[in-house]
């Protein structure tokens, strides 16, 4: 699990929207591919360490290789 379900569900719940059980489990498989992507591009961009101004780097694909 990467994310707390409590916090995932009090999120959902204080905009007022109730949250299934398959809903989340949906949510959390979609987050943990996200998180994957993130690490790729890290190993891909030769970030041994992230750190907080590495962060846009990872998440998009504003790093281009010409650039290392």
């Amino acid at each position: 699990m990467i994310i707390k379900k409590s916090l995932f569900k009090k999120i959902f719940k204080n905009t007022g929207v109730q949250l299934s059980e398959t809903a989340y489990k949906l949510l959390e498989e979609d987050i943990q591919r996200m998180v994957t992507r993130w690490a790729k591009r890290a190993k891909d961009g030769n970030i041994k360490r992230v750190m907080p101004g590495d962060i846009h780097l990872i998440r998009g694909n504003i790093y281009n290789k010409e650039y290392r």
